[in-house]
């Protein structure tokens, strides 16, 4: 019999348009092409983390030509946290920034904002 890991989804607010210590979202124009949210999947331990405290996640990332996410750095509060933003924004889809001669990167950071509701 396998185990797996006991897991938990979270309800949180991912607030990535929120100003938090100095950071702000450096590409809004970027959110307007967001086409699709992967919600994070946090462990009871991380979940237990935001039981009484919000956490503070900083991403950089590249948004590929082509749409899809490059998470370059994660940093913010808790490990187990930020590991969990940090793979849900890898599997995000944007509709791609177009430049002169047609699709192109963008690197951003993105603060994410994550509280209990």
């Amino acid at each position: 019999m396998k185990i797996e890991p006991e897991h938990a989804e979270a309800r949180v607010l991912l607030d990535w348009q929120k100003d938090f210590q100095g950071h702000h979202f450096k590409d809004a124009a970027a959110l307007v092409r967001l086409k699709q949210r992967v919600e994070p999947s946090f462990t009871t331990q991380a979940l237990a983390y935001l039981q009484n405290s919000q956490a503070n996640v900083v991403v950089k990332v590249r948004i590929e030509g082509d749409g899809s996410v490059t998470v370059i750095d994660a940093t913010g509060a808790n490990v187990l946290v930020t590991n969990a933003v940090r793979s849900s924004m890898a599997a995000w889809k944007f509709t791609p920034a177009m430049g002169e001669n047609g699709p192109r990167c963008v690197d951003t950071e993105i603060p994410i904002v994550i509280s209990r509701r």
